[in-house]
C-alpha cells in the first residue's frame, strides 16, 4: 500500500468515528453545537481523504470535488443562519412599523435564499461527494461493508448501522 493510501484510510477511520459521535451526540438535548463542528472537521477530513486517494485512483475526482461542494453548502447554511439570528435579535429593538420591517422583510428573504442555496449545495454534495466516494472506497478495496455502509448513509436512522459497517470495514482494510 503507498503512503497517500495509508494517509487516506487513516483520514476515513477518523472521518467515520466522528460522524459516529456527531449523530450520538445531537440527539442529546442541549449538544447542538458540538455535532455541528465535529461535522465541519468530518468533511474536511473526508475531502482529505479523497484527495489523498485522487493521486492513487482517478475515481475519486468527483467526489473530492462534491465533498467540496458539501463543504461549501455547510459553511453558507452557518453564516445563513447566524446571520439570521443577528438579524433576528437586531429587530427585536426596532419599533414595529411597517417603515422599519420592510427592509427586514427583504433582509430575511434574501436570507432564506441564501439558505435554501447552501441547502441544496449540501445536499447535491452529500449524495454525490459523501455516499459515492465511499461506495468507491469499498469498490477499490473490495470491502462490500463499505459499499453497503455508503448506501444506508442515505437513510435517516439506518446511517448509524451504516456508519458501523463502514468503520468496521476500513478497521479490517487498515491490517
Amino acid at each position: 500500500m503507498q503512503e497517500n493510501e495509508k494517509k487516506a484510510i487513516s483520514y476515513l477511520n477518523i472521518f467515520a468515528v466522528l460522524l459516529v459521535v456527531a449523530i450520538i451526540l445531537a440527539f442529546l438535548p442541549l449538544m447542538s453545537i458540538i455535532p455541528l463542528i465535529l461535522g465541519i472537521v468530518s468533511i474536511v477530513i473526508l475531502m482529505l481523504a479523497f484527495r489523498n486517494l485522487l493521486t492513487i485512483d482517478n475515481n475519486f475526482k468527483t467526489p473530492y470535488i462534491f465533498t467540496l461542494i458539501s463543504f461549501i453548502g455547510l459553511i453558507i447554511i452557518i453564516a445563513a443562519l447566524f446571520v439570521m439570528i443577528g438579524g433576528d435579535l437586531l429587530s427585536l429593538g426596532l419599533s414595529t412599523t411597517a417603515i422599519y420591517m420592510l427592509p427586514l422583510i427583504g433582509f430575511f428573504g434574501g436570507l432564506a435564499i441564501i439558505l435554501i442555496a447552501g441547502v441544496i449545495l449540501e445536499l447535491i454534495g452529500g449524495i454525490a461527494g459523501v455516499i459515492l466516494g465511499l461506495y468507491r472506497v469499498g469498490k477499490r478495496y473490495n470491502k462490500t461493508g463499505i459499499s453497503v455502509g455508503a448506501v444506508l448513509l442515505i437513510f435517516p436512522l439506518v446511517d448509524i448501522a451504516g456508519l458501523i459497517l463502514i468503520i468496521i470495514g476500513l478497521l479490517k482494510l487498515s491490517k
